[in-house]
């Protein structure tokens, strides 16, 4: 995740989503045009606790040294953020699975409940769809 000065090829308030195979990305321009990017990469295996790498900056800068060529739209590739990057940090995500979804009167459901992708629409799908079938399931 970094945050990067105006760029003059992107439109205040817009967003863009690139996905990959085994990787995606998401930027997004802020106030004042400033861009927020987030790129996301698939692991070379699944780490579980205590095991979750720790990243440093340069193993962040090495991870977007590798991206430098992707588009972010037609017309602007990741370099040109990169170039004007304030700040960057790098983390892995969680994945998992849990073996129960409620506990007496409670139920987890929506991001809490899966892992938090960076498609809108598909998150806003996933949390109705949840909500469904969690509401039919206490009503019958």
């Amino acid at each position: 995740m970094g945050i990067s000065t105006p760029h003059p090829g992107l439109e205040p308030d817009s967003s863009h989503i690139n996905h990959n195979h085994g990787r995606s990305s998401l930027v997004i321009t802020g106030y004042e045009g400033r861009v927020f990017w987030f790129l996301f990469e698939k692991l070379d295996k699944i780490y579980k606790v205590p095991n979750i790498p720790k990243f440093t900056q340069e193993d962040g800068r090495k991870f977007a040294e590798k991206r430098l060529e992707d588009l972010v739209t037609g017309d602007v590739k990741f370099k040109e953020l990169w170039d004007r990057t304030t700040t960057y940090v790098t983390t892995p995500m969680e994945e998992g699975c849990f073996e129960h979804w409620h506990y007496g009167r409670m139920i987890v459901i929506g991001d809490a409940a899966h892992k938090v992708g960076n498609n809108c629409a598909y998150r806003l799908i996933s949390l109705n769809t949840n909500c469904y079938r969690n509401t039919n399931i206490v009503h019958y």
